[in-house]
Parts: structure tokens; sequence; C-alpha cells
């Protein structure tokens, strides 16, 4: 798939690794997963001194079922979130 500049479009979603938790914020905090690219971004709210991270949840089950719901309004299936999320485990 490919945008009119013919560069391709790469998608991404939202994903909450299990060791995410921050005790400090009481939460599961969600991270941004780019296809094909190296890692994740967590969403840990930038460094601005007001800046707080986002808390999805405070079990896991809990944040990934905001994650879910966020994907999905994205028309990220959970299928193609895994997907995506596999594709960063494998570039090197």
């Amino acid at each position: 798939m490919s945008c009119p500049n013919n560069k391709p479009i790469q998608r991404w979603c939202y994903y909450v690794p299990e060791d995410q938790y921050s005790r400090k914020h009481g939460g599961y905090i969600p991270s941004k997963v780019v296809e094909n690219e190296d890692g994740h971004y967590p969403m840990t709210g930038g460094d601005h001194k007001w800046a707080e991270p986002w808390v999805w949840g405070k079990t896991h089950e809990q944040a990934m079922k905001v994650c879910d719901k966020v994907n999905d309004r994205m028309g990220i299936s959970n299928e193609r979130m895994h997907e995506i999320v596999l594709s960063t485990m494998k570039v090197r």
C-alpha cells in the first residue's frame, strides 16, 4: 500500500506490553507501535512539566480492552494489531 507520493504507508496501532505497569501512576501505559519499525513508543506524556502518562487500566486485561476499542476505532483489528506488533520484532 502506498500514498500519492509513492511512499509506503506505515500502519501503526496501540499495544499494552505486560511489563508496562506504572506503580507511580497505578496502571498500564500503552505504546504506539509502528509497522516494521524496531521497538515501540510508550505514551508517557512527553517531557512537559505537567505531562502525565496515559493509563488505560489497573489490570492488563482492562488496559487491553481499552486498547482494542481504540484500535478498532482506527480500523485496526485485533489480528492486524498482532501483525503490526510482530513486525517490530523482526526488524534488525
